[in-house]
Protein backbone atom coordinates (compact mmCIF):
# COMPACT_ATOMS: atom_id res chain seq x y z
CA UNK A 1 0.00 0.00 0.00
CA UNK A 2 1.27 3.58 -0.88
CA UNK A 3 1.25 5.42 3.08
CA UNK A 4 0.65 9.23 3.39
CA UNK A 5 4.18 10.66 4.98
CA UNK A 6 4.66 14.50 5.90
CA UNK A 7 8.21 15.38 4.56
CA UNK A 8 9.61 18.40 2.44
CA UNK A 9 7.90 18.75 -0.80
CA UNK A 10 10.65 21.14 -1.97
CA UNK A 11 13.66 18.84 -1.08
CA UNK A 12 11.84 15.72 -3.09
CA UNK A 13 10.34 17.51 -6.32
CA UNK A 14 13.77 19.27 -6.23
CA UNK A 15 15.58 16.04 -6.77
CA UNK A 16 13.56 14.61 -9.14
CA UNK A 17 13.71 17.56 -11.46
CA UNK A 18 17.76 17.38 -10.90
CA UNK A 19 17.30 13.40 -11.73
CA UNK A 20 16.02 14.33 -15.56
CA UNK A 21 18.32 17.59 -16.18
CA UNK A 22 20.58 15.45 -18.61
CA UNK A 23 17.72 13.97 -20.08
CA UNK A 24 16.13 17.75 -21.02
CA UNK A 25 19.72 18.73 -22.01
CA UNK A 26 20.17 15.83 -24.41
CA UNK A 27 17.09 17.53 -25.71
CA UNK A 28 18.65 20.60 -25.93
CA UNK A 29 15.82 22.10 -23.44
CA UNK A 30 15.87 23.51 -20.50
CA UNK A 31 14.56 22.81 -17.46
CA UNK A 32 14.43 24.77 -14.23
CA UNK A 33 12.94 24.48 -10.70
CA UNK A 34 12.02 27.31 -8.20
CA UNK A 35 9.75 27.64 -4.58
CA UNK A 36 7.63 30.09 -3.48
CA UNK A 37 10.00 28.91 0.21
CA UNK A 38 12.62 26.89 0.76
CA UNK A 39 11.23 24.52 2.61
CA UNK A 40 7.51 23.47 2.41
CA UNK A 41 6.42 20.62 5.11
CA UNK A 42 3.42 18.54 3.09
CA UNK A 43 1.42 15.47 3.17
CA UNK A 44 1.90 12.83 0.33
CA UNK A 45 2.15 9.60 -1.31
CA UNK A 46 6.13 9.15 -2.29
CA UNK A 47 5.19 6.77 -5.05
CA UNK A 48 2.36 8.59 -6.37
CA UNK A 49 3.88 11.37 -6.60
CA UNK A 50 6.92 10.56 -8.11
CA UNK A 51 5.39 8.46 -10.46
CA UNK A 52 3.53 11.08 -11.74
CA UNK A 53 5.91 13.72 -12.05
CA UNK A 54 8.60 12.02 -13.85
CA UNK A 55 6.00 10.63 -16.25
CA UNK A 56 4.78 14.56 -16.75
CA UNK A 57 8.06 15.71 -17.14
CA UNK A 58 9.30 13.14 -19.13
CA UNK A 59 6.50 13.00 -21.91
CA UNK A 60 7.26 16.84 -22.12
CA UNK A 61 10.46 16.41 -22.60
CA UNK A 62 9.48 14.13 -25.14
CA UNK A 63 7.45 16.50 -26.97
CA UNK A 64 8.64 19.88 -26.34
CA UNK A 65 10.41 21.79 -28.94
CA UNK A 66 14.43 22.32 -28.63
CA UNK A 67 15.58 25.23 -27.01
CA UNK A 68 12.16 25.54 -25.55
CA UNK A 69 11.95 25.46 -21.49
CA UNK A 70 9.91 23.31 -19.01
CA UNK A 71 9.88 25.19 -15.51
CA UNK A 72 8.39 23.52 -11.99
CA UNK A 73 7.39 25.26 -9.35
CA UNK A 74 6.49 24.42 -5.84
CA UNK A 75 3.75 27.48 -4.84
CA UNK A 76 2.28 27.65 -1.43
CA UNK A 77 -1.46 28.89 -2.19
CA UNK A 78 -3.28 28.79 1.54
CA UNK A 79 -2.90 27.75 4.71
CA UNK A 80 -3.65 24.30 3.75
CA UNK A 81 -2.34 23.61 0.50
CA UNK A 82 0.45 24.10 -1.94
CA UNK A 83 0.44 23.51 -5.73
CA UNK A 84 3.27 22.03 -7.85
CA UNK A 85 2.95 23.67 -11.23
CA UNK A 86 5.12 22.16 -14.56
CA UNK A 87 4.50 24.33 -17.46
CA UNK A 88 6.16 24.05 -20.78
CA UNK A 89 6.75 26.79 -23.85
CA UNK A 90 6.86 26.00 -27.62
CA UNK A 91 3.62 23.89 -27.85
CA UNK A 92 0.64 24.00 -26.47
CA UNK A 93 0.02 19.94 -25.04
CA UNK A 94 -3.39 20.47 -23.76
CA UNK A 95 -5.22 18.43 -26.39
CA UNK A 96 -2.52 15.53 -25.87
CA UNK A 97 -4.01 12.99 -22.97
CA UNK A 98 -1.27 10.71 -23.52
CA UNK A 99 0.75 13.37 -21.07
CA UNK A 100 -1.54 12.69 -18.10
CA UNK A 101 -3.12 9.44 -18.44
CA UNK A 102 -1.13 6.98 -16.39
CA UNK A 103 -1.08 9.51 -13.13
CA UNK A 104 -2.68 8.27 -10.18
CA UNK A 105 -3.16 12.07 -8.76
CA UNK A 106 -5.44 14.41 -10.36
CA UNK A 107 -4.30 16.73 -12.58
CA UNK A 108 -5.49 20.07 -13.45
CA UNK A 109 -4.30 21.36 -17.59
CA UNK A 110 -4.09 24.50 -18.64
CA UNK A 111 -3.77 26.32 -21.63
CA UNK A 112 -2.03 29.21 -21.68
CA UNK A 113 -2.28 30.33 -25.22
CA UNK A 114 -1.28 28.55 -28.25
CA UNK A 115 2.04 27.86 -27.59
CA UNK A 116 2.37 26.89 -23.56
CA UNK A 117 0.95 24.34 -20.99
CA UNK A 118 0.55 24.00 -17.34
CA UNK A 119 -0.19 20.96 -15.19
CA UNK A 120 -0.54 21.52 -11.50
CA UNK A 121 -0.52 18.64 -8.87
CA UNK A 122 -2.13 20.19 -5.03
CA UNK A 123 -0.83 18.90 -2.23
CA UNK A 124 -2.38 19.24 1.15
CA UNK A 125 0.20 21.25 3.92
CA UNK A 126 1.57 19.50 6.94
CA UNK A 127 0.68 20.94 10.20
CA UNK A 128 3.37 23.48 9.73
CA UNK A 129 3.72 24.47 6.23
CA UNK A 130 6.96 26.19 6.82
CA UNK A 131 9.69 24.23 9.04
CA UNK A 132 13.13 25.85 9.89
CA UNK A 133 16.25 23.88 8.15
CA UNK A 134 17.30 21.79 11.66
CA UNK A 135 13.77 20.62 12.47
CA UNK A 136 11.17 17.59 9.83
CA UNK A 137 14.07 17.69 7.56
CA UNK A 138 12.86 14.69 4.94
CA UNK A 139 14.12 10.89 5.77
CA UNK A 140 16.99 9.25 4.13
CA UNK A 141 13.99 6.76 2.80
CA UNK A 142 11.65 9.54 1.67
CA UNK A 143 14.89 10.30 -0.92
CA UNK A 144 16.00 6.83 -1.30
CA UNK A 145 12.17 5.99 -2.79
CA UNK A 146 12.25 9.43 -5.23
CA UNK A 147 15.59 7.92 -6.92
CA UNK A 148 14.36 4.74 -7.20
CA UNK A 149 10.77 5.39 -8.24
CA UNK A 150 12.92 7.79 -10.75
CA UNK A 151 14.63 4.99 -12.37
CA UNK A 152 11.89 2.47 -12.32
CA UNK A 153 9.66 5.11 -14.26
CA UNK A 154 12.75 6.21 -16.76
CA UNK A 155 12.87 2.56 -17.60
CA UNK A 156 9.25 2.10 -18.01
CA UNK A 157 8.55 5.50 -19.91
CA UNK A 158 11.01 4.94 -22.40
CA UNK A 159 9.49 1.62 -23.65
CA UNK A 160 5.98 4.06 -24.25
CA UNK A 161 7.87 6.48 -25.91
CA UNK A 162 9.15 4.57 -28.54
CA UNK A 163 6.25 2.53 -29.28
CA UNK A 164 5.60 2.93 -32.81
CA UNK A 165 1.47 3.23 -32.82
CA UNK A 166 2.20 6.12 -29.84
CA UNK A 167 4.64 7.88 -31.65
CA UNK A 168 2.13 7.45 -35.42
CA UNK A 169 -0.86 8.53 -33.49
CA UNK A 170 1.17 11.78 -31.94
CA UNK A 171 1.76 12.76 -35.48
CA UNK A 172 -1.29 12.22 -37.03
CA UNK A 173 -2.72 14.97 -34.71
CA UNK A 174 -0.39 17.96 -35.94
CA UNK A 175 1.33 16.44 -38.81
CA UNK A 176 0.02 14.00 -40.90
CA UNK A 177 2.87 13.78 -43.45
CA UNK A 178 5.40 12.74 -40.70
CA UNK A 179 3.20 10.04 -39.76
CA UNK A 180 2.78 8.49 -43.46
CA UNK A 181 6.56 8.69 -43.21
CA UNK A 182 6.86 7.16 -39.69
CA UNK A 183 4.42 4.22 -40.91
CA UNK A 184 6.52 3.44 -44.01
CA UNK A 185 9.28 3.72 -41.64
CA UNK A 186 7.97 0.80 -39.74
CA UNK A 187 6.24 -1.20 -42.38
CA UNK A 188 10.11 -1.86 -43.57
CA UNK A 189 11.09 -2.82 -40.23
CA UNK A 190 8.51 -5.11 -39.58
CA UNK A 191 8.86 -6.37 -43.01
CA UNK A 192 13.11 -7.42 -41.97
CA UNK A 193 12.13 -8.50 -38.58
CA UNK A 194 14.16 -11.73 -39.26
CA UNK A 195 17.01 -10.03 -40.77
CA UNK A 196 20.01 -9.95 -38.49
CA UNK A 197 21.82 -7.72 -40.89
CA UNK A 198 19.14 -4.94 -41.83
CA UNK A 199 20.76 -1.72 -40.15
CA UNK A 200 20.23 1.88 -40.80
CA UNK A 201 21.96 1.79 -44.06
CA UNK A 202 19.29 -1.13 -45.38
CA UNK A 203 16.67 1.15 -44.03
CA UNK A 204 18.06 4.26 -45.93
CA UNK A 205 18.39 2.09 -49.28
CA UNK A 206 14.77 0.83 -48.86
CA UNK A 207 13.37 4.40 -48.28
CA UNK A 208 15.27 5.52 -51.84
CA UNK A 209 17.46 7.89 -49.47
CA UNK A 210 21.10 8.17 -48.34
CA UNK A 211 21.71 7.76 -44.77
CA UNK A 212 22.07 11.44 -43.76
CA UNK A 213 18.84 12.51 -45.90
CA UNK A 214 17.35 9.34 -43.46
CA UNK A 215 18.80 10.91 -40.32
CA UNK A 216 17.60 13.99 -40.77
CA UNK A 217 14.78 13.50 -41.34
CA UNK A 218 14.15 10.88 -38.64
CA UNK A 219 15.76 11.99 -35.81
CA UNK A 220 13.12 14.65 -35.51
CA UNK A 221 10.32 12.28 -34.96
CA UNK A 222 11.88 9.81 -32.84
CA UNK A 223 14.31 11.28 -31.08
CA UNK A 224 17.21 8.54 -31.50
CA UNK A 225 19.36 7.31 -34.23
CA UNK A 226 17.55 5.01 -37.05
CA UNK A 227 19.65 1.98 -36.07
CA UNK A 228 18.70 3.02 -31.92
CA UNK A 229 15.12 2.46 -33.30
CA UNK A 230 15.49 -0.58 -35.62
CA UNK A 231 16.16 -2.00 -32.50
CA UNK A 232 13.73 -0.40 -30.47
CA UNK A 233 10.73 -1.69 -33.16
CA UNK A 234 12.71 -5.43 -33.16
CA UNK A 235 11.92 -4.90 -28.97
CA UNK A 236 8.55 -4.30 -29.07
CA UNK A 237 7.94 -7.14 -31.08
CA UNK A 238 9.91 -9.30 -29.56
CA UNK A 239 7.90 -8.43 -25.80
CA UNK A 240 4.64 -8.66 -27.81
CA UNK A 241 5.53 -12.29 -29.07
CA UNK A 242 6.73 -12.92 -25.26
CA UNK A 243 3.67 -11.58 -23.34
CA UNK A 244 1.14 -13.65 -26.05
CA UNK A 245 2.76 -16.80 -27.90
CA UNK A 246 4.26 -19.56 -26.48
CA UNK A 247 7.50 -19.09 -28.04
CA UNK A 248 10.77 -19.65 -25.81
CA UNK A 249 13.29 -17.25 -25.72
CA UNK A 250 15.70 -18.41 -28.30
CA UNK A 251 12.60 -18.09 -30.79
CA UNK A 252 11.84 -15.14 -30.40
CA UNK A 253 15.06 -13.93 -30.81
CA UNK A 254 15.58 -15.85 -34.07
CA UNK A 255 11.72 -14.35 -34.65
CA UNK A 256 13.12 -10.70 -33.77
CA UNK A 257 16.83 -10.45 -35.74
CA UNK A 258 18.96 -11.18 -32.84
CA UNK A 259 21.85 -13.22 -33.41
CA UNK A 260 22.17 -14.92 -30.29
CA UNK A 261 19.43 -15.33 -27.09
CA UNK A 262 21.96 -14.22 -24.89
CA UNK A 263 22.52 -11.05 -26.22
CA UNK A 264 18.90 -10.88 -27.00
CA UNK A 265 18.42 -11.13 -23.47
CA UNK A 266 21.10 -8.31 -22.38
CA UNK A 267 19.32 -5.61 -24.89
CA UNK A 268 16.05 -6.51 -23.80
CA UNK A 269 16.44 -6.43 -20.00
CA UNK A 270 18.86 -2.61 -20.74
CA UNK A 271 15.31 -1.65 -22.48
CA UNK A 272 12.81 -2.18 -20.13
CA UNK A 273 14.13 -3.10 -16.75
CA UNK A 274 13.63 -7.05 -16.80
CA UNK A 275 14.66 -10.35 -17.69
CA UNK A 276 12.85 -11.63 -21.11
CA UNK A 277 12.67 -14.77 -19.00
CA UNK A 278 10.56 -12.84 -16.44
CA UNK A 279 7.60 -12.20 -19.35
CA UNK A 280 8.17 -15.95 -19.95
CA UNK A 281 7.49 -17.25 -17.31
CA UNK A 282 4.24 -14.83 -16.13
CA UNK A 283 2.87 -15.97 -19.39
CA UNK A 284 3.65 -19.67 -18.24
CA UNK A 285 2.23 -19.57 -15.12
CA UNK A 286 -0.81 -17.89 -16.47
CA UNK A 287 -1.02 -20.60 -19.08
CA UNK A 288 -1.26 -23.25 -16.36
CA UNK A 289 -3.90 -21.12 -13.52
Amino acid sequence: MNHSTEADLVHFVKHLVLALEPTAKAERIELSFSSSEDIISANFQPSFLASDLVSILSRLIEFTPHHQQIMVMVQIINSQKCTISIKNTGINLHVYGTITNTCKLPITVHSNGSDSTCYEIEIELGESYAVSPDTDAPSEQTIEQSFRYYDEIRKRLRSHFSKTENLVAVLNRHNPREAAFLVKVNALILANMENTQFDANHLSDAMNMSRTQLFRRLKPIIKQSAGSYIRTVKLQKAKELLETTDMRISEVAYKTGFETASNFTKVFTKQYGMNPSLLFQKKKDATNE
